[in-house]
């Protein structure tokens, strides 16, 4: 059962994808598309190929920045949740502020950052967490405010202390709602690296990331090499997706059992 469903799941895109790629190569060599216009998939690949260390190491930088992020968005968004949940007035008053980190251009936020933090690093893992934490926050308090009425009265009932009730009540019921909040955040996560480093990124330094190859291949018009190096972006997003999404799998059938 789960070989077919693992293949019902992973076919469809590798064929579509194998679909557009020859139409994509076809489409290169017929209308004979100059190589900085649009490369082909052949030539994108050999730029991967060609460009593999340097691929390797940005990606590396980018996926700790982007995954260092990612735990701080995660731990930061659940705490905020959790007293927006027991105060109604600080969620009135602070959720606008909540808000306003998810809506504020973060181009404009960038050179602040650089002005308080410094270039390098931890400026990236800021902007990730900036970019993040927004969706980790909204669904996490609507889970947490979404409990049925009648177990609320119950646990009152039994004269359950406030952190009983959060811990044995509105963190299982809201955890479905949480693991989504970060699985969004997981999407973003690389996204938020790349543009992160390509604002606040120090290029003096030897470990930089894939917002460094992009931003020294774009000037030099090597369409091909933006191209994998989007292709790489793209990979890391997706890894980091599926992977937020097992844990979370697991941790609601693990909850579930336990319940049993």
């Amino acid at each position: 059962m789960k070989r077919n469903q693992l293949i019902r799941n992973i076919v469809p895109p590798v064929a579509l994808a194998i679909l557009v790629g020859t139409v994509w190569q076809v489409g290169v060599q017929v209308f004979q598309v100059e190589k900085f216009l649009l490369p082909s998939p052949v030539e994108v690949l050999r730029a991967m190929s060609d460009n593999a260390a340097e691929f390797a190491s940005a990606a590396r930088f980018t996926l700790t920045a982007a995954l260092c992020g990612l735990v701080l968005s995660t731990a930061a968004g659940i705490a905020v949740a959790i007293v927006f949940s027991q105060s109604s007035i600080i969620r009135r008053s602070s959720y606008p502020y909540a808000i306003y980190l998810q809506t504020a251009p973060i181009v404009a936020i960038a050179p602040i950052l650089a002005v308080w933090i410094g270039e390098g690093f931890m400026a990236i893992v800021v902007v990730v967490f900036i970019i993040s934490l927004f969706p980790v926050i909204t669904n996490s308090t609507d889970g947490l405010m979404a409990i049925p009425a009648d177990l609320r009265d119950l646990f009152r009932l039994n004269r359950a202390t406030r952190w009983q009730t959060l811990t044995q009540l509105q963190i299982p019921q809201a955890l479905p709602r949480i693991l989504t909040g970060i699985k969004i955040s997981s999407a973003m996560v690389v996204l938020g690296a790349t543009v992160g480093e390509y604002f606040v990124g120090s290029f003096s330094v030897k470990d930089t990331g894939m917002g460094h190859v992009i931003f020294k291949a774009g000037p030099n018009l090597q369409t091909d090499k933006l191209f994998a190096a989007t292709i790489v972006c793209t990979i890391l997003s997706v890894l980091i997706f599926y992977s937020v999404s097992a844990i979370g799998h697991y941790l609601i059938r693990w909850e579930n059992t336990d319940e049993d």
